[in-house]
């Protein structure tokens, strides 16, 4: 006999009997996955000719894992000096051999595990099927386990074992929540077969399993049974989990998105007795940083705010970056206002420390919107309009402060949009004028010029000022075209009253995007082309914040202008943030003063600032917005070039403006040396 490598001594005494026997037994390590010794009968079963023939074979070449998997179940039961048995199909030199095996452990002294395995029988079946249902039911990855009538279980395949828990032989105990357990006891009474997943108790903890369950009989009884197959999908459902999360959160802020959002306002709209409070916030100015310091910049700052945000907020709160700089909270319950206002207030609070990003202190502002579902909306998608209406209020009036939504908010709103899309059609329609204000020489009698302002002739509002439709045309696209429409007309107006013999200069107001496209000056050639104009009868008004970016392209502009004989001022000078320097270098004809400071001519400071400012840099100066005698008494005394206000004249059309000429004063030319008001009608 062959001794059989690292077998102790009180076990190869064993051996030495199993050698005798006409049983074929051998020996498998469990940790060389090798037959270490074999007797005579099992070597005959295996067809080796030797142990170490047998023992240089690969046991578990083409072998499935579940098979593998299934030895290491053996390996811990017989762990403990347990016996095992069962049936077992072999393959030794490929051919099929049908076995009922038994199983123990036996001592190694190289302290591996190993088991004496003792084949009992050979070609216990001659079915066929039976094999092959047999061995297919062993290696498959599939659970399978047969559960009588009360749910006892009574039998599982060798995929089952390992996930069962120490004792767990009914079914019930599998469930790891009860709902599932009487979900499936009524699905299945209704129907033959069922397919659930479940939350399951295993040996190594809770897992999800996709459960097929079916009505079978048990071939040993014949009586009633639930075959139950199973398969592990706890990966995959937290997968699709992971996945459900991830697209309903923002990537960048860790807030719930947009699309959470909607799903939990569907589900506040199925459900009466919801009761939730809104906050809209949007951040005051974001877009200048963004511009000017870059997107990551921009990025960074939004983390930051919405690391305050969270701070400021409780449990209770769903966090939302809706896009952009724009985030809303939700609380829910909520019985009044109170904690919404407490919230924006500490939201305000907070985010008055500027906040440090690569270094630097940035602080922006919160406009916030508030809003109660369902006091204040009727629907989910409203709830969100009108707390962002009332958010909009807050931005309109300067930001960094919040407002409740009031159905006087809503009326403004819809007041607003029906203007925006009766908007779009009124050039079309011919329902634009202009205005013209005098503009008044030093001795404050003749008029020499005028300031073109626009006006709607709306069908059934009547004469609509530029507040109510300037913003809008703006942010709906419409100020190209309007601001083109202007230009034309101020100098058709000036071109008319000229050809009358009377020398009148009209100025307009620029929008900064009129004023910045790239082919402005080729367009003025082009309008005076067509009224025949003159040059210098037009003048084009631009504000000091236009003056700020980009100098090199509106240096350019204005010289361009300039050789065309048009003039240019800068209207309400003195609230922006003019360059001295930029400002002599540029070629500028007129500073207007603003009314503002007209009106303060008890504090003339200013005043006489930018009066001795004119005369350095030569420039024509005219005063706006005068109202008393007192202003226009002091600014004649103090070298005041021009005067315009409505102590003198207010706004009037072109044929009652005509009227004013005929009853003051017999057409008069403008001095060379001044210029003569022409404004964008955005004034």
């Amino acid at each position: 006999m062959e001794k059989a490598a690292n077998v102790t001594g009180s076990d190869h005494a064993v051996l030495q009997v199993c050698e005798t026997l006409s049983t074929p037994i051998w020996v498998f390590d469990f940790d060389s996955t090798s037959v270490i010794w074999a007797n005579d009968a099992a070597l005959t079963l295996w067809g080796a000719d030797n142990c170490a023939d047998l023992a240089s074979r690969d046991m578990f070449a083409d072998t499935s894992p579940t098979v593998v998997q299934h030895l290491q179940n053996i390996r811990k039961h017989i762990h403990n000096g347990d016996r095992h048995s069962e049936r077992w199909t072999l393959y030794p030199q490929g051919q099929p051999r049908h076995c009922f095996l038994e199983y123990r452990a036996i001592n190694l002294d190289n302290s591996h595990d190993a088991m004496l395995v003792e084949c009992t029988g050979q070609d216990l079946c001659s079915d066929n099927d039976t094999l092959r249902s047999t061995e297919a039911l062993r290696h498959t990855s599939l659970m399978i386990g047969l559960y009588d009538n009360d749910y006892n279980l009574l039998y599982c395949n060798p995929a089952a074992r390992p996930m069962l828990q120490d004792n767990t032989t009914n079914l019930r105990d599998r469930f790891a929540n009860p709902s599932d357990w009487y979900h499936m006891l009524s699905e299945i009474k209704q129907s033959d077969q069922f397919v659930m997943e479940a939350f399951v108790n295993t040996a190594t903890g809770s897992r999800w399993h996709k459960m097929h369950f079916q009505h079978s009989r048990d071939a040993v009884t014949g009586k009633w049974s639930l075959l139950v197959s199973e398969s592990d999908v706890t990966q995959l459902h937290d997968a699709e989990r992971e996945g459900y999360r991830l697209a309903r959160t923002d990537s960048l802020t860790g807030f719930a998105n947009r699309l959470y959002l909607q799903e939990k306002l569907q589900y506040m709209s199925a459900n009466s007795d919801v009761r939730a409070g809104v906050i809209y916030i949007d951040l005051d100015r974001f877009k200048n940083i963004n511009d000017s310091l870059g997107h990551s910049t921009g990025d960074q700052l939004l983390v930051s705010v919405a690391r305050s945000i969270r701070q400021c907020t409780g449990n209770n709160a769903t966090l939302v970056r809706l896009g952009g700089d724009e985030f809303l909270i939700m609380l829910e319950p909520v019985k009044n206002y109170e904690p919404l206002v407490e919230l924006s207030n500490r939201i305000i609070e907070k985010l008055a420390t500027p906040l440090l990003i690569n270094n630097t202190p940035l602080r922006v502002t919160p406009s916030i919107g508030i809003c109660i579902y369902p006091d204040d909306a009727n629907s989910a998608e409203s709830l969100l309009q009108h707390a962002d209406i009332a958010m909009y209020r807050s931005k309109s009036e300067g930001g960094n402060q919040y407002h409740i939504f009031t159905d006087l908010m809503r009326k403004d709103v819809q007041d607003r949009l029906q203007i925006e899309q009766e908007l779009s059609s009124a050039i079309e329609q011919q329902q634009f004028t202009l205005h013209y204000q005098a503009r008044y020489s030093n001795d404050g009698t003749t008029i020499i010029g005028a300031e073109g302002l626009i006006r709607w002739n709306h069908p059934e509002n009547g004469l609509l000022f530029p507040d109510s439709f300037i913003s809008l045309a703006e942010e709906t696209g419409l100020m190209d075209e309007l601001g083109e429409w202007v230009l034309q007309e101020g100098a058709m107006q000036a071109a008319k009253w000229f050809r009358e013999g009377r020398n009148l200069s009209v100025s307009i107001n620029l929008s900064p995007r009129q004023f910045a496209s790239s082919d402005f000056a080729s367009k003025v050639e082009e309008v005076l082309r067509k009224t025949g104009c003159p040059p210098g009868l037009l003048e084009l008004e631009i504000t000091e914040s236009m003056l700020i970016n980009d100098i090199p392209h509106v240096a350019e502009i204005l010289r361009n202008l300039h050789h065309l004989g048009v003039r240019t001022a800068i209207d309400d000078f003195g609230t922006g943030y003019s360059n001295l320097y930029h400002l002599q270098s540029l070629d500028i004809d007129c500073l207007k003063i603003d009314k503002a400071f007209v009106q303060s001519i008890d504090k003339p400071a200013i005043l006489q600032m930018i009066l001795s400012l004119g005369k350095m840099l030569k420039m024509n100066i005219v005063a706006e917005g005068i109202e008393t005698p007192k202003q226009l008494d002091w600014l004649q005394r103090n070298g005041c070039h021009e005067f315009q206000g409505f102590y003198l004249a207010k706004p009037m059309d072109s044929s009652r403006f005509e009227a004013l000429l005929n009853q003051t004063q017999r057409p008069a030319t403008a001095p060379a040396t001044k210029s003569t008001e022409a404004n964008l009608a955005c004034a």
